[in-house]
């Protein structure tokens, strides 16, 4: 995305983010470059003193990104982890964007996923039947994990076994993103 682009989505997730904690009402977007129209993947992640408040999104390409963001800062404002965000609350949340590429299934040897994951570049989803779970890339540096336990918090966070990432019937997909936030 150019810098532009990044700003109105920014300014997009703000203005949905106040209509919806203060008035309840949906965010309507105006005139937007056609990069909004365009069917994207994306998470909205709330932060308050560094703190996470909320982190919501769309893994798959389902909506167009103008609204799949209204959607996820809507969601994330009040993510179940949390007490929902409140008005007097606006000014300390900071909002984070990933703007994701379509996830890939890994096709490979799942022995060999450590060595082809590159930590902060990829993030994650696994899946087994209607256990899902997904870690985006920031999430690994944040934490420092290493490789493997970057694979294994991912099927922690699907609600599956560590390790679980080497069994047959378990999906890997891979995806990256473009995360930008207010605070840059």
């Amino acid at each position: 995305m150019t810098p532009d682009e990044r700003k109105s989505a920014l300014k997009i997730a703000r203005e949905s983010l106040e209509m919806w904690v203060k008035e309840r009402k949906r965010y309507q977007s105006q005139v937007l470059p056609k990069i909004f129209k365009e069917k994207r993947g994306c998470f909205v992640t709330l932060k308050e003193d560094d703190a996470l408040r909320g982190c919501i999104g769309f893994p798959e390409p389902v909506l167009p990104l103008g609204d799949a963001l209204g959607e996820a800062v809507r969601e994330a404002s009040e993510d179940s982890r949390f007490p929902p965000v409140k008005p007097n609350e606006l000014t300390e949340i900071e909002i984070e964007i990933s703007v994701l590429t379509v996830p890939k299934l890994f096709a490979g040897e799942k022995k060999k996923l450590p060595e082809i994951i590159k930590i902060g570049v990829d993030g994650l989803i696994m899946r087994r039947g209607f256990y899902s779970g997904l870690l985006l890339p920031q999430v690994a540096t944040e934490w420092h994990f290493g490789k493997e336990e970057f694979l294994d918090q991912t099927c922690l966070k699907a609600g599956l076994n560590p390790g679980d990432w080497l069994d047959e019937d378990v999906q890997v997909f891979t995806f990256q993103a473009e995360v930008f936030s207010e605070k840059q």
